[in-house]
Formats: structure tokens, C-alpha cells, sequence
């Protein structure tokens, strides 16, 4: 049925008049007066649950039905099958299935108290409450008799009085802490027994001895777990190890002439926490492989001419680092190592030592300085591209390797014209001519006022003539410029002459300039065209 529902049925036979009874007011049931020996029987559902419905003749003859009301899900819990509760603590979870209402009960209620109140909107709910250390077993029983247990710890949290890191030494002996809270019985793991081990007992109040025996210098996590998964973890450092140290000592030498070789250098290590790790920061110069054991030791293998830091590390994190040479015995070397020049220039460079007769080059930024990919002259030339540096590195067959730095700065100007100022009158018909110095004599000339002087460059001469078509290819400024005349206190009109410059500027092909300036008088003697 479902809740508010009503149900009816028919009753008969027996020794009228009838009776009916209803286990559980989930379900109420009536029966009425039979009608030509026929009674009817009504049940109508309140809440959730189950009844069991008894009819009864007047003779004590019965019949017996199950009314079910609302769900028919199993009888459940939201509570985990174990609830761990501190004292005086209390948690709150939902019950519902099987057949409302519900009961239950605490196996131990010195431990723990259960309760069970709703329904609200339709569900229970069960409160569990923590009262003292210990463990007890809640029951839930619905009117049907199903029933759901869970467990339910009480007690403080998991502890122990170890700091986060304890300290021990090899010859102080074996430490102890307490360990209680939580829910016995205990573990305790060391996560390496190589330096500390780790026991539990004896039990005294409640409280559990926890007990560390160094075994060697080095450190171990510490564990202990209680029986419900709870975790607290520590570290333990037994001290007294000598320092980590290697035969190799803090420098590594070897000729070029092993590159290659199949023998290899095997060097002791000791002191510091076993096992041992060794790395190479350069395996294109050297590799090296460790051997842990009854005596550890490392081998270096050279591979190119070069440096390289050997890292010996222990399990503790201790390191000592080696300087790894292979050396070449005829060092390579470049002359100049160093340059500063200007944009357009070309620098020249030999090249010395090393092994072979091929070297290797590259720039680190060939759009300021670029180099062939290679030389067997012992010499090579750098073009200066732009402003900037770059590091030109060179390198024999061996690997061997040299850098200079190029420093490129913007050309500076050390072009000019001579003379470097003319001055004519407006009726000069001849040429100008400049001499250009410096640059690299591929000039391009230009004038400032090609209405009335042109230019002409070849190779270092400029050559500078009166427009074409002004009476004589004079320099004509009347024409472009008019003069001024003016009234002096007497009344007289005086004419102000008037001048005119042209700037002739020269660019060499590296953009490199040179001005020189042509003024130009009006002498009223230009004749046709020129006034």
C-alpha cells in the first residue's frame, strides 16, 4: 500500500459477527457489520511500515494477513559499518528501508549511546554518541525483525610523544616514546631497517612503549597505524657517520690521449649513508658508472676534450663534487681572443693547437658577425654585419673547444668633402668640383636645389654645374628667389641683395655621409635668365 491509501475486502463464512485487529497504527483496519452474511473489511494506510492484520469470528476462528505500507527497500544505514567517535563525541546518520518504525540498541552503552527519532519528511535519523574508550556494537531492527549492526569506536585520537625528527647516535642505545589514542591494537613499520628499527610494547595504562634501535648512520620514516587505519609518522636520523669522501679528491685530470681508450679510471668511495649515486653534469666529455657494495667505488670514462663535474651523493643527500679535466696536450687557442670594430669591416683571425688540421666554426649571432663553417689554414675572417656581439666558437677534432667575443659598434663617420664651402655669384657659369676623402669611394651625390646646381660623382670627385638652360648654365637665384627692396629714412628705395645655399651631400655605400655648401650671391649679373 502506499501511505493514505485505503484497501477493502470482503469477509465471510465462520461465526459472524467479526472482529479485526492491526499490529502496528501504520495500518489502521475496521470491519463492518456483514450484509446477507457478508462483512466488509477496510484498511487505510497512515505512514510507512508494516502490520500484521488479524480477523477474528465470534466462534475465535482467525485469519492472519501483511499489510506493507511505502517502500520495500532492504533495511539501511548511510553509517559506515565502522564509526569512530571521540568521548563526549557524537555523529548523526540517516536510516530508512526494511519496515518503519525502527529500534535500536548499544551493545555497550558505557561505550556508546544510540538513539532514533523522525520520521522527518520521511527519514529517521540515528545519533551515536561517544561516552567512554572502548567499542560497542549498534543493532537497528525494523517492525519486520530485519536487522542492520554496525560497529562504533570511542576514543582519542591516534598519538604518540616522538617529535616530528628524532636524533639518535650509534652509541647512545635505543630510544623509547609513548603511543595511545586511537584503536588498539598498533603498528609500527621503519621504512629502512639498514639504519633504524622499530617495536611496539609493553602495554601499561592504555599506553603502548614504542622502542628505536639504531643500526647505522642515516634516517628512516617512522609509522605507526592503529587498527582503524589512523597514521602518525615521524623521522629517525642515527648520526655518527664520517664524512662521505672519494679517492679522486677534488680534481680530475686526464690527457686527451685516453679519449677513446678502453681502459677507465675507478675511484673509492666511503664514509657518508650507503648507497652511493654518482652523475656526470657533462656526459659529452665524461660518463660514469657506480658500484655499490662491501666497498663502493666509480669509474669515469673520458669521451672529448673538456670539463665536466663528477657529483658523488649519498642516501642522506650529501655530496661531494669532483673537477673533471680531459686535457688536451697542445691547447687550442685563437689570436686576437678578443675584437672591438665597426659595422663593414672584415677581421682576420689565426688559429693555433689543438688536434687535426680542420677546425669547426660558429657564431652565436651570425647576423652581427658571420664565419665560414670551417678552416684548414689555421686562419679565418669574420664579417661585421650590425651593431651587437657574438661569441665565435672554434673546436678541433677531438672536440677541443675556444670562444672569442666580437664586439660590433656603428660605423663612424670618416668621410668628408673638400672644400667644404663655395661661395659664387648668381653670374658664375663654370663648374665646382669636391674631392671626397675617406668612405669606400663608391659615392651617390645629391643636390639640395636642383633648379639650380646639379651634381656629377665619379669615384672620389664630385663635380657641381649650373643648371642647363639658364643663360651660360649659370647659377640663376633670381629666377627662383626675388629680392627685397626697402625705404630708407630719406625716402630713397634701396634694393637688399639677397643669397641662396645649396647643400650637396655624399653617401658612400655603407651609408656613410659627407656635406659641403655652395652659397650663391645675387650680384644683379646673371644678364637673360637671371633677373
Amino acid at each position: 500500500m502506499n501511505p493514505s491509501s485505503v484497501l477493502t475486502f470482503a469477509v465471510g463464512g465462520g461465526a459472524p459477527n467479526y472482529t479485526v485487529a492491526s499490529s502496528n497504527p501504520a495500518v489502521t483496519a475496521t470491519i463492518s457489520a456483514p450484509v446477507s452474511g457478508v462483512a466488509t473489511l477496510t484498511l487505510t494506510a497512515a505512514v510507512s511500515g508494516a502490520s500484521t492484520i488479524v480477523v477474528s469470528d465470534s466462534a475465535g476462528s482467525k485469519i492472519q494477513l501483511s499489510a506493507i505500507v511505502g517502500t520495500t527497500a532492504s533495511l539501511f544505514t548511510n553509517a559506515a559499518s565502522n564509526v569512530r567517535l571521540d568521548v563526549g563525541g557524537s555523529a548523526t546518520f540517516a536510516v530508512g528501508g526494511g519496515a518503519p518504525s525502527y529500534s535500536v540498541s548499544s551493545s555497550a552503552p558505557a561505550v556508546a549511546t544510540v538513539a532514533v527519532t523522525g520520521p522527518v519528511s520521511g527519514v529517521y535519523t540515528l545519533t551515536l554518541t561517544g561516552v567512554d574508550n572502548g567499542t560497542s556494537v549498534i543493532t537497528i531492527t525494523d517492525v519486520n525483525g530485519s536487522k542492520l549492526s554496525l560497529s562504533v569506536d570511542v576514543g582519542t585520537q591516534l598519538y604518540t610523544n616522538a617529535p616530528s625528527a628524532v636524533s639518535m647516535s650509534l652509541t647512545g642505545g635505543a630510544t623509547t616514546f609513548r603511543v595511545g589514542g586511537g584503536k588498539t591494537p598498533y603498528s609500527v613499520s621503519s621504512g629502512n631497517t639498514s639504519f633504524v628499527l622499530a617495536s611496539l610494547g609493553p602495554v601499561s595504562s592504555g599506553v603502548t612503549t614504542l622502542t628505536l634501535t639504531p643500526v647505522a648512520s642515516g634516517a628512516s620514516p617512522i609509522t605507526v597505524t592503529d587498527a582503524l587505519g589512523a597514521k602518525v609518522s615521524f623521522t629517525a636520523s642515527v648520526g655518527g657517520a664520517p664524512t662521505l669522501f672519494t679517492a679522486a679528491g677534488s680534481a680530475i685530470t686526464i690527457p686527451a690521449a685516453n679519449i677513446g681508450a678502453a681502459t677507465t679510471s675507478s675511484f673509492l668511495i666511503g664514509g657518508g649513508n650507503a648507497p652511493y649515486s654518482v652523475t656526470s653534469s657533462n656526459t659529452g666529455v665524461a660518463t660514469v658508472v657506480v658500484s655499490n657494495g662491501a666497498t663502493s667505488n666509480f669509474t669515469v670514462t673520458p669521451l672529448a676534450v673538456g670539463t665536466s663535474n663528477i657529483l658523488v651523493t649519498d642516501s642522506a643527500g650529501s655530496v661531494v663534487t669532483i673537477a673533471f679535466t680531459v686535457a688536451s696536450a697542445n691547447p687550442l687557442a685563437v689570436s686576437p681572443s678578443s675584437i672591438t670594430a665597426s659595422v663593414g669591416e672584415t677581421v682576420s683571425f689565426s688559429v693555433s693547437g689543438g688536434t687535426g688540421s680542420t677546425y669547426t666554426l660558429t657564431s652565436s649571432n651570425s647576423s652581427v658577425a658571420s664565419v665560414p663553417a670551417s678552416t684548414t689554414a689555421g686562419s679565418f675572417t669574420a664579417t661585421l654585419n650590425a651593431a651587437g656581439s657574438s661569441s665565435i666558437t672554434i673546436k678541433d677534432t677531438l672536440g677541443q673547444s675556444t670562444v672569442l667575443l666580437v664586439t660590433v659598434n656603428t660605423a663612424v663617420q670618416t668621410m668628408r668633402l673638400s672644400p667644404t664651402a663655395v661661395a659664387v655669384g648668381e653670374n658664375y657659369s663654370g663648374t665646382i668640383r669636391f674631392e671626397v676623402s675617406g668612405g669606400d669611394n663608391t659615392n651617390t651625390a645629391y643636390s639640395s636645389d636642383n633648379t639650380i646646381a646639379s651634381v656629377t660623382p665619379v669615384g672620389n670627385v664630385i663635380t657641381v654645374s649650373g643648371v642647363a638652360g639658364a643663360a651660360n648654365n649659370q647659377y640663376c637665384i633670381s629666377a627662383n628667389i626675388t629680392n627685397v627692396s626697402t625705404v630708407n629714412p630719406g625716402g630713397q628705395a634701396t634694393l637688399v641683395k639677397i643669397t641662396k645655399d645649396v647643400v650637396i651631400t655624399v653617401v658612400d655605400s655603407k651609408g656613410v655621409m659627407a656635406f659641403a655648401t655652395i652659397t650663391i650671391y645675387d650680384n644683379l649679373l646673371g644678364g637673360v635668365g637671371c633677373l
